[in-house]
């Protein structure tokens, strides 16, 4: 049995066990998806079906032995060609085709991950940069006390009930930039890059607490019977009386969506509504509101530190790195549409979320300045 064969074999091994490093796990993936048509006509497709999801998947340990049968009920022709194909595409990516030059200028050139920081706009106009101001309290507006705390967040407090505590004010984060925010009533709400929301300062609006959102958020709503929490963005209006969810609602993006972790809220848009559970995904199209399963570790991807992609294509993807990393990316030879599955931290520099891609060997990349330039490899 050769050495490439026996190399091979334990690195399925590994894979099944769960002891793959991220780049390993890459080119088992990737090699399967491109490979999996050529499997011989008496593999079962509902093993196939599962094969790839599971692939694709983070399993608990509890179910790596599924995965390790899954693996064995393909036939020893397949597997052979699984082996073979799989040291091909581990040999060839670990040689990827680029001058030290090129090296040397990506490195060089490295951007550094997103960091805590906002603006607070104050009704009288006054702007805030929150990424200087000192820890304690900002200001005293309308009867409320905003205070930022040394872990970078900012709290409303209500000290009394003035005639205009209604003012408005405005939380906005750059591209680069992520804040959270605790409302008087107690409610949190975190802000990722190029967002922002918009309130009064006792958040009370004829008995209903509203605030306003552009790009994305994720809010824990405290609980009030007497005041429902609506959030207005991209033309829905969401409607809570306490509960955890999720709002995507960038202008670049097409499609805003609601994901539900736990209560429930009502959807508003034009002359529709439509009540999510916990677990969905609410969808806005032109003329409807599209309810179904939602992939919560995905929706909440970007809080937890990562960016997560199924089958998305890579000019999507490159949307949300460009807010986080505050870059500019330019495509050529069609790559924006190459699409992806896999898992990347946006806790780490941004070469390590382009090597990811490169590691495929689809993509090549080039940073200068603030811009990255993607290229098919």
């Amino acid at each position: 049995m050769s050495e490439n064969y026996t190399r091979e074999r334990e690195l399925l091994d590994r894979y099944r066990k769960g002891l793959c490093s991220q780049e390993e796990k890459l080119r088992v993936d990737h090699w399967f998806n491109e490979q999996s048509k050529s499997f011989p006509d008496n593999l079962n497709r509902s093993d196939d079906d599962e094969i790839r999801k599971e692939i694709w998947a983070k399993l608990p340990a509890s179910n790596k032995a599924k995965l390790y049968k899954l693996w064995f009920r393909i036939s020893t022709a397949a597997a052979a060609i699984l082996v073979i194909g799989i040291g091909v595409f581990y040999y060839s990516s670990k040689k990827p085709d680029i001058n030290k030059d090129d090296v040397h200028v990506q490195f060089s050139n490295d951007i550094a991950p997103g960091k805590i920081g906002a603006t607070l706009t104050l009704a009288n106009g006054t702007k805030i940069n929150l990424n200087r101001a000192a820890n304690g309290e900002l200001a005293k507006e309308a009867g409320a006390i905003i205070t930022k705390t040394a872990n970078g967040q900012l709290i409303y407090k209500i000290e009394d009930s003035a005639n205009d505590a209604n003012r408005i004010n405005k939380l906005s984060t750059a591209r680069g930039e992520t804040y959270t925010l605790r409302l008087p009533d107690g409610s949190l709400v975190w802000l990722n890059a190029a967002s922002s929301l918009t309130y009064s300062t006792a958040l009370n609006d004829h008995g209903i607490r509203k605030v306003t959102l552009d790009g994305e958020g994720y809010f824990e709503i405290a609980k009030d019977k007497m005041h429902p929490f609506v959030v207005e963005s991209k033309g829905q209006q969401v409607e809570v009386l306490g509960t955890h969810f999720n709002i995507n609602a960038y202008a670049e993006e097409l499609s805003p969506k609601t994901t539900l972790l736990e209560g429930a809220i009502k959807i508003k848009y034009k002359s529709i509504d439509k009540i999510l559970k916990p677990g969905e995904q609410a969808t806005l199209t032109s003329t409807d509101i599209v309810v179904g399963s939602a992939d919560i570790e995905e929706a909440m991807a970007w809080k937890n530190g990562k960016i997560i992609f199924n089958n998305e294509t890579l000019g999507s993807i490159m949307r949300k790195v460009s807010r986080w990393y505050n870059v500019e990316v330019r495509f050529q030879d069609g790559v924006e549409n190459i699409t992806y599955q896999g898992v990347v931290s946006r806790t780490k520099k941004i070469s390590s979320i382009l090597n990811f891609f490169r590691n495929t060997e689809t993509i090549n990349y080039r940073i200068k300045d603030n811009t990255i330039t993607i290229t098919k490899k």
